[in-house]
């Protein structure tokens, strides 16, 4: 399978899986990237019978597939016998409730798998980065920052700070965020205030960015990685390209 083609798959089952974390009887998003994958090698499949074969072929790039169980059965499933329980779950006339959830659940755990197996031969940050990054802007108040932060969960934003440096890159905190606005009385006016100037105020502190280039392997990024995420960004002008958190690198 070629590089970029299996980037987009692990993309598709990420954003699936997103999906059902939101709606736990949300399988459905996952079975279609199952399907979609299926039919890249058999074009004219229809359903996941016919592509079990195929997927079964990829997942095997990763110990997660059959390695892994045949060690702790206890603990997981083969990717076979996980296709097997989503593929007749799904053939099922009732899609609902617990019986929902479990094939979710199952869902997912084949997407897991998939992911691993499609990541096999990455080796740089351009490879296991979040693609365009969500962003805070200076003029934005407060209220909107935080906002952001809690549809997504995030723990960390990017901004970019034009007065610092020519336009480095930072990081607003969801605990700097939280001590600004928790602040005693001052709640209501924290919440207006633009992100420039709770900056040059000192309300908001933030964590000034770790930043690496597409090429960088994970090898030598493992080595700066903490609990903060790291920042990819273009060599000649240092547009944001993507983040990589530890998340990532499971």
């Amino acid at each position: 399978m070629e590089h970029e083609v299996a980037l987009f798959f692990r993309d598709q089952f990420r954003a699936a899986r997103a999906t059902v974390l939101r709606d736990s009887e949300a399988y459905e998003a996952v079975v279609l990237v199952l399907e979609r994958l299926g039919r890249l090698h058999l074009p004219q499949a229809k359903g996941m019978g016919p592509v079990k074969g195929k997927l079964s072929e990829v997942a095997q790039r990763s110990a997660l597939s059959r390695g892994i169980p045949a060690m702790w059965p206890d603990f997981h499933l083969t990717f076979d016998a996980l296709y097997e329980l989503v593929r007749e779950a799904r053939n099922l006339a009732v899609h609902e409730g617990a019986l929902a959830r479990h094939l979710s659940s199952h869902s997912l755990e084949c997407a897991l798998v998939l992911e691993d197996a499609l990541m096999a031969n990455m080796t740089t940050a351009k490879d296991f980065m979040v693609r365009s990054p969500v962003t805070a802007s200076p003029w934005q108040p407060l209220s909107f920052v935080r906002q952001i932060m809690l549809m997504n969960s995030f723990s960390y934003l990017p901004v970019q700070v034009p007065e610092d440096e020519g336009g480095a890159w930072h990081f607003i905190s969801d605990v700097n965020l939280a001590r600004a606005l928790r602040d005693a009385g001052a709640r209501d006016q924290r919440l207006a205030m633009p992100l420039r100037e709770a900056i040059a105020t000192g309300t908001i502190q933030l964590h000034r960015a770790k930043t690496v280039e597409t090429g960088t392997t994970i090898q030598s990024l493992l080595g700066d990685l903490n609990e903060v995420p790291i920042l990819v960004v273009a060599r000649n002008n240092g547009e944001l390209l993507g983040i990589v958190t530890a998340f990532d690198l499971l």
